[in-house]
């Protein structure tokens, strides 16, 4: 595997590590913010349901309460002026009916319907919270008997100054509020309403009005408690649900909206995959960059492979050099290359001169050894007959020498002959000194 490779395949891992820590981290916070930001919405979004039915219920509870001002002179009222008068406000209010019960039993519906004979509203529960409170005041929501519709009173006392005459009221269906609770797409959400007891008046699901919330969801009404604002996690038939939720300061009741986590939180799996597909663009994009980039950075390198290359080929070209245009480790380093190859040019220029001259001299010494062989050989010959005379004078020497020997026998007999002559003159001239005398 070559040294580009090396680098290429490196710096693709790295940067794969880092665009996948890159993409998990980013993943991780955007889920975060987003879950933060979903949250945030949704309990904006539950406190305008709130507001919305607060405002609802006080206008009807103004009107209800204007109204019950209005009829202090009802004592002296006709009937058909006070139909007249309850017809207008349940028009004006969008009630089913208004009506009006008096302390002697009597009943007035803006209907116009007749009071059954048995029918005392002295004994409804509506005229005797009003009674006792001496307040404007509202009922729970229930069925209607005649309608089949969700539905709450709103009543209040009626009084001539101190005197308490009787006890308005309106019944209201809760058609508005449960399209409006039902007009709420948040998410996947949906609206629902429980009232002060926890019983649900509205929801998608018909099959739940009326019933209360323990029974269905006996775990969120445990963590619903008191609270009267907040967002809770739950569990219903297996799916996972948040529920963002404020108590109505004018009914006391819980408007809420309930959200699937998986349908909530499904754009962040879209997310999930722009984000992969992205990170794989950005780095099918870096590597061809890289690439590119290491191609330039290491042509210098590429340059340095070819002429090792081709010095190190049996035509090695001495004179081609390395570009060392740039400044950094690779133009040093073909820098230094280049002066390492012309002091290598200039060794083998050396060489070969040199290579002429010792061819010169091996020439001169061929031709110098030529002359010693056949100078070797007349000398061979020479020390060959000089070899035969020594022998032959040797010879020679050896019979002198014997002949030496026997001369010299006969010199000391000469010797000893001379002594004795000598001997025999000197008698001799002693005997004529003496005969002279």
């Amino acid at each position: 595997m070559s040294f580009k490779t090396k680098i290429t395949l490196t710096i693709c891992a790295l940067m794969f590590a880092s665009l996948s820590i890159f993409g998990i981290f980013s993943y991780i916070d955007t889920k975060k913010n987003s879950v933060l930001q979903t949250e945030s919405s949704l309990q904006m979004a539950s406190r305008a349901l709130t507001d919305y039915i607060d405002l609802w219920i006080s206008t009807k509870k103004k009107g209800v309460e204007s109204t019950a001002k209005s009829l202090k002179d009802i004592d002296v009222m006709a009937i058909s002026d006070l139909i007249e008068r309850l017809r207008d406000v349940s028009t004006m209010l969008g009630a089913l009916d208004s009506y009006v019960g008096l302390e002697d039993g009597s009943m007035t519906w803006g209907s116009g319907k007749k009071k059954p004979a048995e029918y005392d509203p002295r004994a409804r529960p509506w005229y005797i919270k009003a009674k006792e409170t001496k307040k404007l005041g509202m009922t729970d929501a229930y069925l209607g008997a005649t309608t089949q519709k969700m539905m709450v009173t709103i009543m209040a006392p009626v009084f001539n100054g101190t005197d308490f005459l009787g006890v308005f009221g309106i019944d209201i269906a809760l058609d508005d509020l449960a399209k409006a609770l039902g007009d709420i797409n948040f998410n996947g959400g949906y609206g629902t309403l429980q009232d002060t007891k926890g019983v649900i008046v509205a929801h998608p699901k018909k099959e739940f009005l009326g019933k209360d919330l323990a029974e269905i969801a006996p775990d969120l009404a445990k963590q619903l408690g008191n609270k009267t604002e907040g967002l809770i996690d739950y569990t219903m038939n297996g799916s996972d649900k948040v529920l963002a939720f404020k108590i109505s300061t004018e009914t006391g009741w819980r408007p809420s909206i309930t959200f699937d986590k998986s349908t909530a939180y499904a754009f962040l799996d879209t997310q999930v995959k722009s984000l992969f597909f992205m990170g794989i663009m950005m780095l099918i994009l870096s590597l061809g960059i890289v690439i590119f980039v290491i191609k330039m950075l290491l042509k210098p390198l590429d340059r340095l492979n070819f002429i090792v290359q081709e010095l190190s080929s049996s035509e090695g070209d001495l004179r081609q050099r390395l570009e060392a245009k740039s400044h950094d480790e690779f133009g040093q380093v073909s820098h230094n290359i280049n002066k390492f190859i012309e002091k290598l040019h200039d060794i083998v220029k050396n060489s070969k001169s040199i290579s002429s001259e010792n061819a010169s001299i091996s020439e001169e010494l061929s031709r110098t050894a030529q002359e010693v062989v056949r100078n070797a050989d007349g000398e061979s010959r020479i020390v060959s007959n000089t070899k035969e005379e020594g022998i032959s004078l040797t010879k020679s020497i050896e019979a002198s020498v014997e002949k030496a020997k026997a001369s010299q026998v006969v010199l000391i007999q000469t010797q000893k002959d001379i002594g004795a002559v000598k001997n025999k003159v000197e008698h001799l001239e002693n005997t004529m000194q003496i005969t002279a005398s």
